[in-house]
């Protein structure tokens, strides 16, 4: 079944094109995100070659990524993991307090990407 976000922006194509809906077009949109913009075209894009009936099953890959990429559930998740993995080993003592993080970078630590003249 297509998802709700996908849906939704379906359901923002309008079928009678004018000025207005071409400005307040991208209001539903993710092209002004950076991230997800091309994961959004991408979608599209084989939603429009397999159309709505048969895209929801062809295109599931484009869709999911798509949708991490707006929830971000798995990265969230994935770093939940990882704070109790880091409790569960400081509560056995295999790790100490002191090592609990990893040390931040020290202070003007940047990195100059533009080479001096």
């Amino acid at each position: 079944m297509v998802s709700k976000v996908v849906q939704r922006n379906l359901n923002e194509m309008s079928f009678i094109r004018t000025p207005l809906t071409d400005f307040f077009g991208c209001l539903g949109a993710s092209q002004g995100n950076l991230r997800c913009r091309d994961l959004e075209l991408n979608m599209m894009n084989c939603l429009e070659a397999y159309g709505l009936r048969n895209g929801s099953q062809n295109c599931i890959n484009e869709i999911d990524d798509y949708k991490e990429c707006r929830t971000l559930n798995k990265q969230r998740k994935r770093v939940e993991a990882m704070q109790k993995e880091r409790l569960r080993q400081y509560k056995s003592g295999e790790r100490s307090k002191s090592n609990l993080y990893a040390e931040p970078p020290k202070l003007d630590s940047f990195y100059d990407y533009i080479p001096e003249p």
